[in-house]
């Protein structure tokens, strides 16, 4: 038994006085040989299995044997083959599970593969060894950076042993993540309007995103934004907060979503009275009561006093809900 593409020295055993004159098959096809002396070889190399008979024999003195059925049967293995040739994407931090769907030959089979980084082809981990594999088999990869796998050589169960040192390559190109973070919390007056941030980092765009009811598509990270910061606008009646539910990358398919909310609060406006009128006699004073009816305290306030002859505003800070004035 030999592997395709090997060669097998096929040895005659002459016991009589030679020289001699023989007569064989090359598996069907007959061949002569003049004057070959014991321990004569030849050379086979067949591509698929085949039989060498030797069925004649004429020695020195003329003698010739014709009924010598000798046959060499030659047993022809297929080399085994094995091609990962593909590529994938995967996100940083993800593995990835290169097939093993093709092999041909005699298996379970043994591999020697390598993995090396894309960049400036580093090997990483050496050339290693996997064995017992079939067709679905799988070798798990998780690689920190871009890489390629290769098939340095594929060998298989027979006896012996038939290998291949064609080589194959998957690669895998890793992609670092697009993030989004939305910012910034804040307190905007009744009736006013707020800002949220949505800061992208490592994005390539077009991006799109999704808020509670609101969908953005396409934004570009240059023409839509400042330093890769998309601010939108929204004017809440309350308290409201906003969560970031989707983003996708155009560019990536790797996205990650980091702060996903922005809460607007809403102020509402301040409301102050003083009490009620009151009517004084000429020389007396009286102290009014500052009620607070909305708002959060301590409070600037402007009195405007108005006596017919006098005119003018009293700034006051610090006014709290039953101050005096």
């Amino acid at each position: 038994t030999i592997c395709n593409g090997d060669d097998q020295v096929l040895t005659f055993n002459l016991n009589t006085d030679g020289p001699f004159d023989i007569q064989y098959t090359d598996d069907g096809t007959p061949v002569s040989e003049i004057g070959v002396a014991d321990g004569f070889q030849i050379i086979a190399s067949p591509n698929a299995n085949a039989q060498y008979c030797l069925f004649a024999i004429t020695d020195a003195n003329g003698c010739e044997a014709t009924a010598v059925a000798d046959c060499a049967d030659i047993i022809v293995n297929d080399i085994p083959t094995l091609d990962i040739t593909g590529t994938t994407l995967i996100c940083e931090g993800d593995c990835f599970d290169v097939p093993f769907n093709n092999f041909t030959g005699n298996g379970p089979f043994e591999i020697q593969y390598e993995i090396t980084a894309v960049d400036d082809g580093a090997s990483i981990g050496g050339v290693q060894t996997a064995s017992g594999l079939i067709n679905g088999d799988f070798i798990n990869v998780c690689p920190d950076e871009s890489v390629e796998v290769t098939i340095l050589s594929v060998s298989d169960s027979n006896a012996p042993t038939c290998s291949n040192t064609t080589s194959s390559v998957f690669t895998i190109t890793v992609n670092t993540y697009s993030v989004v973070n939305m910012a910034m919390d804040s307190t905007i007056c009744a009736g006013d309007c707020g800002s949220l941030l949505f800061d992208f980092q490592n994005a390539i765009g077009p991006v799109n995103i999704t808020y509670d009811a609101t969908t953005l598509n396409g934004l570009d990270l240059v023409a839509d934004m400042i330093d890769s910061v998309y601010t939108a606008t929204e004017c809440p009646a309350v308290t409201t907060t906003y969560t970031l539910t989707l983003f996708t990358d155009d560019g990536n398919i790797c996205t990650q979503i980091g702060t996903n909310s922005v809460t607007l609060t809403v102020a509402p406006l301040p409301d102050l009275t003083l009490d009620a009128d009151i009517a004084i006699c000429p020389g007396e004073s009286t102290d009014l009561i500052f009620n607070v009816n909305s708002g959060t305290g301590p409070f600037d306030v402007t009195v405007n006093v108005d006596d017919g002859t006098l005119n003018f505003d009293d700034d006051l800070t610090g006014v709290v809900d039953g101050d005096l004035y």
